[in-house]
C-alpha cells in the first residue's frame, strides 16, 4: 500500500455557494444497499457531510467510530452523512490490500459497513469516480462539509492520528458545531492515495513483474519439511499441500498465491508441498498460477511432519496449516480453501505484531 503525505496551505474562500452550483453534475450511484444515488441529494435543505473512505485504508478505518458516532448522535432533519468509497478497483495492486481482509467492491463496502455498524448510505464511485473528481478527492479518509445552500465549508481531514493510534477530531468537530459563516477550508491530508484508471499501466506493470517471477520446485523429505515447520522465520507461515490429481488445484493455488502477493511483504512466507512423483507437472501448474514461495513436491509419507502438526487423523488434499511466531496454529483447514477466512485470520496476526 502507498501512503503519502500531502500538505497545503490553509485557503481562505468567499464564495457562499448554492444549490445551483451541482447543476452541472450527474451521477447515479449505487449503495450497498441495492439504493442509487443521484444529483438531487444535494437539493435537500441541509448540511451534508461526505467522507471519503477506502475498505482498505489503514487510516480510514480509525475513524470509523468517530462517522458512526456522529450520525448516531445527529440530526436527520438538519443533517445528511454519506459515506463514498472512491477507487477504481481494477487500478489496485496486491501491497495496496495487505493492511486489511476486504476489497473495494461494493461486497467489500457492505463487509466494513457491517463490522462497523454504520448505519449510512454508503455510496461506491469506483467505476466513473464522479463525486471524487468533482471535489478532487485524491487520498483517503476525507472529508467534504457542505453548508444548507451547498456552501463548501471544509475540506480536508477528519482528524489526526497520534504515534500511539489515538485519534483527535476536535478540529473538524469544531468546524460542524460552528455557524455557516465560516470560510475556511483546510486542505492538509494525509492518508492512502486513491486509484483511478490513470494508475491501470503502473499496475500492469506491476503485475507484468509478478508474472515474470522465477518459479522453482525442489524435492523434500520429511527431514526437510519438519526443518520449514520448524524454523520458519516470517511473522507468519503458509504450508499448502496439494495434488496434480486435485479437481479444484490450480483454483486453490491461484487463492493461496493471492494472498501471498497480498501480505508477504508484510512478513508472510508461503511453503508449497505437491505430492507427487512428477516434478514437471507440478511446476508446470506452479508456473501457471505464478506461485513464486517455496515449492516441494513429495510423496504422502514424507509429509507426515505436516499431518502431525495439524492432528488431522487422514491425509486429504489440499491441507492449509498456517503458523505464527513460536509456531503456533492459527489456522488450519482441508479440502477447498476458504481465502475470506484465511485473509481474516492473517489480519488478526498481523494486527497483534
Amino acid at each position: 500500500m502507498r501512503t503519502i503525505l500531502l500538505i497545503c496551505l490553509t485557503v481562505l474562500v468567499s464564495e457562499k455557494g448554492n444549490s445551483e452550483q451541482f447543476s452541472d453534475l450527474n451521477f447515479n450511484l449505487i449503495g450497498i444497499s441495492g439504493k442509487f444515488y443521484n444529483e438531487s441529494i444535494f437539493k435537500e435543505d441541509k448540511r451534508k457531510i461526505l467522507f471519503f473512505i477506502s475498505p482498505h485504508c489503514r487510516y480510514s478505518s480509525k475513524f470509523l467510530e468517530f462517522i458512526r458516532k456522529l450520525h448516531a448522535g445527529g440530526n436527520p432533519d438538519n443533517q445528511e452523512i454519506y459515506l463514498i468509497s472512491p477507487n477504481y478497483p481494477q487500478a489496485l495492486i496486491p501491497d495496496d490490500l495487505s493492511y486489511t481482509d476486504l476489497d473495494v467492491t461494493i461486497d467489500g463496502m457492505r463487509e466494513l459497513s457491517v463490522r462497523n455498524n454504520l448505519k449510512m448510505p454508503f455510496i461506491y464511485d469506483g467505476n466513473n469516480q464522479t463525486l471524487t473528481n468533482y471535489f478532487n478527492i485524491n487520498i483517503t479518509p476525507a472529508v467534504v462539509y457542505l453548508g444548507k445552500s451547498n456552501n463548501l465549508l471544509y475540506k480536508g481531514k477528519i482528524g489526526e492520528i497520534t504515534p500511539t493510534g489515538e485519534i483527535d477530531t476536535s478540529y473538524f468537530e469544531k468546524i460542524i458545531n460552528g455557524n455557516e459563516t465560516q470560510q475556511l477550508i483546510v486542505t492538509k491530508l494525509r492518508g492512502t492515495e486513491v486509484k483511478t484508471k490513470k494508475d491501470l499501466s503502473t499496475t500492469s506493470e506491476v503485475l507484468r513483474r509478478y508474472s515474470n517471477e522465477t518459479v522453482r520446485i525442489t524435492e523434500a523429505d520429511e527431514d526437510r519439511i519438519a526443518f520449514y515447520l520448524k524454523f520458519h522465520n516470517k511473522k507468519i507461515t503458509v504450508f499448502f499441500v496439494w495434488q496434480t490429481s486435485d479437481s479444484e488445484c490450480k483454483e486453490n493455488l491461484l487463492k493461496i498465491t493471492e494472498i501471498y502477493k497480498i501480505y508477504r511483504k508484510r512478513g508472510l512466507s508461503l511453503v508449497t508441498i505437491c505430492i507427487s512423483e512428477n516434478a514437471k507437472e507440478a511446476i508446470d501448474i506452479l508456473k501457471q498460477t505464478q506461485t513464486s514461495g517455496h515449492n516441494f513436491y513429495s510423496n504422502f509419507y514424507e509429509t507426515n511432519p505436516i499431518f502431525e502438526m495439524t492432528s488431522m487423523k487422514s491425509k486429504i488434499t489440499p491441507t492449509t496449516l498456517a503458523l505464527g511466531k513460536k509456531d503456533k496454529i492459527f489456522f488450519k483447514s482441508q479440502n477447498k480453501l476458504n481465502i475470506e477466512e484465511l485473509k481474516s485470520n492473517i489480519i488478526k496476526i498481523l494486527k497483534d505484531q
